[in-house]
């Protein structure tokens, strides 16, 4: 599954995590994750985030330029 790590730990959290209450709170599950996993397990699905924004923010670069040649 690829998403983003803040939305993958925030759902963690408000869940509870599994019932054996790993995810206490945002701090806590940061830490973890970083003894788990390290650098990679933070930028675990940033590529594909990546993928949506970029065509987003072309298009807003795109149109704030034209607007502000108009006006």
């Amino acid at each position: 599954m690829h998403d983003a790590r803040p939305n993958l730990l925030s759902r963690q959290v408000q869940s509870g995590g599994n019932t054996k209450g790993q995810y206490q709170g945002v701090w806590k599950s940061l830490v973890r994750m970083w003894r788990e996993e390290g650098f990679k397990g933070f930028m675990r699905g940033n590529g594909i985030n990546c993928v949506r924004i970029i065509p987003y923010s072309a298009v807003q670069f795109t149109t704030v330029r034209k607007m502000l040649h108009y006006l």
